[in-house]
């Protein structure tokens, strides 16, 4: 982590002239004070508190101070504002502090800590019930403890700059595409547009009939005149196994040509699909939940079943090579791709009653040639924050990468260019967009599908039952858009 964003006196963004500053730190129990009338002057008269960021002077040691849940009220951080109605003595919402060398946070409810460029910290305070204009404005802290060898140390008051959080359900215009000249998805599905490939819900009868672990329950959507999937990540699982609880696709080519080649190559395709999470759905883990996603993995075309792509390489820590392989003795040619997958982020840990309990930040996680490992890393999408109990359309665009120079015996290219394209719209908010991804080094690798993949790890099982609902997916050559 580094030391985050903040404002200073100025305005400058990440400056050194503070708001305000404490007097020194000398004694457990001391109560220390800053006086920040012109920063809270300016968010109750604009409406926006950003919040206050903490810093130190003077030396590199730490010092702890009581947070918003100790069980002592006077030692609870407290903003007093004076205004031209009255006295308002306020708690701190929330505090928190994070750790520059580490990539974990730390339980910050009961108390917090704060040094010289190691330990930041952040401190929030409701300002809604403050009426009138601010006359003065003051900000105590409890010292909890401090190296004895080390006093002195003086806090120095910033205004927080944190990035604004995108909600998608909020989008005032998003971004719209074929499926705006419909009324529903089953108009749009039945309405033989050229550029729509496939869709479908999850009624029975259709493309998910199977694929669930437990099965999935199956419910009418009044709302959309189309029928749901209930699935559980179940907890309690043995340990190192993971929990998968979904795996199904919408694929669009089948490997019915010459010892399983694809029938029809896209290089470029959008899918879509809509996602429901439930109140209980949410790990405190280190690891995270994978959701539906669109990826380049294929494998190779397994007729049974009705036929589908076994993966073979592209996920589990078996990076691909993008190439289109023979295994020898007539058995079907293998395409050694990627899977890319949406992952939710780690809830809040339990004890601490944190204000974006059940919101999770959402990245792409996505095999590719140029990933530094067995493992590739993720990649966030940036001030985009999804929540419990609503709705989410997520339209993914891929499309793979050109590919130049020689050819061998089997068509593999030997260089693939880096201009392979993953973008991601969350109720037509464009919430991600990266344009040099390397897949494929074969011309018969094309664009797959969309994978109905929910899978909690990882390798560390659900510590209890989850549940989410999924519901409308398609595929098209063109942008869908929601609706």
């Amino acid at each position: 982590m580094g030391r985050g964003n903040w404002l200073d006196a100025a305005q400058v963004e990440e400056g050194s002239t503070p708001y305000g500053s404490t007097g020194s730190a000398t004694t457990v129990g001391q109560t220390v004070s800053a006086t920040v009338t012109s920063l809270v002057q300016r968010w109750v008269s604009s409406g926006q508190n950003r919040g206050f960021y903490l810093g130190s002077t003077g030396t590199a040691w730490p010092i702890d101070f009581y947070g918003r849940g100790d069980a002592v009220s006077t030692n609870r951080p407290k903003l007093v504002v004076v205004t031209s109605t009255g006295t308002f003595i306020l708690t701190a919402a929330a505090n928190a502090w994070w750790n520059t060398s580490s990539y974990t946070g730390n339980p910050s409810k009961a108390w917090f800590r704060v040094s010289q460029d190691q330990s930041p910290a952040i401190l929030r305070f409701d300002l809604s019930s403050v009426t009138g204009s601010v006359t003065s404005a003051t900000l105590s802290l409890v010292v909890m403890a401090f190296n004895t060898g080390h006093t002195g140390q003086i806090i120095q008051v910033y205004e927080a700059d944190p990035p604004t959080i995108i909600v998608p359900e909020n989008v005032a215009s998003p971004v719209l595409g074929i499926a705006n000249g419909y009324a529903s998805f089953s108009a749009l599905k039945s309405s033989g547009n050229p550029s729509l490939l496939a869709a479908d819900d999850f009624e029975l009868g259709g493309p998910f009939d199977n694929g669930f672990t437990p099965s999935a329950t199956r419910t009418l959507n009044p709302a959309t005149g189309t029928t749901y999937a209930r699935g559980t990540i179940q907890g309690g699982g043995a340990s190192g196994s993971g929990t998968g609880s979904a795996n199904t696709r919408l694929d669009v080519s089948r490997g019915t040509g010459l010892r399983g080649t694809p029938d029809v190559v896209y290089e470029e395709l959008f899918g879509q699909y809509s996602i429901y999470l439930e109140s209980d759905f949410g790990t405190t883990q280190d690891d995270a939940i994978k959701i539906p996603a669109m990826g380049v993995q294929f494998g190779w075309w397994n007729p049974a079943s009705g036929g589908y792509w076994q993966q073979t390489t592209g996920n589990g820590g078996y990076k691909g090579t993008g190439l289109k392989v023979d295994p020898g003795s007539g058995l079907p040619f293998e395409y050694q791709g990627h899977s890319a997958r949406l992952v939710t982020g780690a809830s809040p840990r339990p004890g601490d009653d944190d204000p974006y309990i059940g919101w999770f930040s959402v990245e792409l996680y996505c095999y590719h040639l140029d990933q530094v490992g067995s493992f590739p890393g993720g990649r966030l999408f940036p001030m985009i924050a999804i929540r419990t109990e609503h709705w989410y359309t997520f339209d993914i665009r891929v499309k793979q990468n050109s590919m130049s120079g020689t050819q061998d015996a089997l068509g593999n290219y030997s260089t693939a260019i880096a201009d392979g394209v993953y973008e991601a719209w969350i109720n037509g908010y464009p919430a991600f967009r990266k344009t040099d991804y390397r897949w494929r080094r074969h011309a018969e690798f094309g664009v797959q599908g969309v994978w109905i993949d929910v899978y909690h790890g990882g390798v560390s099982p659900a510590l209890v039952d989850m549940h989410y609902r999924v519901d409308r997916v398609a595929l098209a050559k063109a942008y869908i858009g929601p609706k």
